[in-house]
């Protein structure tokens, strides 16, 4: 799994502490993941992780635009699509994503809300690179390599109330900013940057925050 860093979870808190807040319907949600990447140098992906957010209804928007944060990890495993022998690489990367921006959407009915987002992303990404014989499938050495750098993401979802305080929520993200160690047929190594769609579904639980 991937290890929390304090200054992510710290970053989260104070963002937390700083948002505008109205006096109306808040919302949490709880949400499991699978990753997709975008790229043909990525063959096979078994991306997975969990996360939660909150929602803030902005100031006179009637709730339409909604202030947003959280934070969500996970795990990606890569094979490279484009190694021939005499070198493979496999990858592993444990990521963290602290997000901030908002959202925008309209009841259709007292149930649905479909809305879109985008996000400030801050990033942190551990990713374990090992190199592999293709002919005996034997390891042969590898490294590490961790960083934190700044990203956006892009979301549409579809929201449904099932009771007055409880719903679900299903999307997808469009997300960048990540970094995958790849080998060329000459057996060099170089750095490769994959966009990825998060597909996330989530149970939902609105509150009134601050309370009145």
């Amino acid at each position: 799994m991937p290890r929390l860093d304090p200054t992510l979870i710290g970053f989260f808190f104070a963002l937390a502490l700083v948002s505008p807040v109205a006096n109306a319907e808040s919302r949490g949600t709880y949400y499991v993941f699978q990753m997709d990447p975008q790229g043909g140098e990525v063959l096979d992906d078994s991306g997975w992780g969990l996360g939660a957010s909150v929602a803030i209804p902005l100031v006179s928007s009637r709730e339409r635009i909604k202030l947003t944060a959280g934070f969500d990890m996970g795990t990606l495993e890569s094979t490279i699509g484009n190694v021939t022998q005499p070198t493979g690489v496999g990858t592993t990367q444990d990521y963290q994503r602290i997000f901030a921006g908002a959202d925008v959407g309209r009841k259709l009915d007292a149930r649905i809300r479909p809305h879109l987002g985008v996000h400030l992303v801050l990033l942190r990404q551990d990713e374990k690179t090992l190199f592999i014989d293709p002919s005996t499938g034997e390891l042969y050495g590898g490294f590490s390599d961790s960083s934190t750098r700044l990203a956006y993401d892009l979301s549409a979802g579809l929201g449904l109330g099932i009771t007055a305080k409880t719903g679900l929520d299903a999307g997808a993200r469009y997300m960048n900013g990540f970094r995958l160690t790849v080998a060329d047929t000459d057996g060099s190594v170089r750095r490769t940057r994959p966009d990825y769609i998060q597909f996330y579904f989530g149970v939902t639980h609105r509150f009134a925050w601050p309370e009145q």
